[in-house]
């Protein structure tokens, strides 16, 4: 195998080797986002299931105070 060749493959393993790291880097990031994003959505599901539950108590079939 001729030195230039050699050189070259050498250059691509290189390139291949730093986008499988900024890949990586980019994946464990987004993990994060969507855990992060998972436990929001939970307090938030947990917020309105509260207030659903604090309204229907707060509900009454009486008429309105002008009947």
């Amino acid at each position: 195998m001729s030195e230039d060749r050699f050189q070259d493959l050498e250059m691509k393993v290189a390139f291949l080797d730093d986008t499988v790291n900024k890949l990586d880097k980019t994946v464990t990031l987004q993990q994060l986002q969507i855990e992060e994003l998972k436990r929001q959505l939970q307090h938030s599901h947990k917020q309105l299931v509260n207030m659903k539950d604090s309204l229907k108590d707060q509900t009454t079939d009486e008429p309105p105070p002008h009947y």
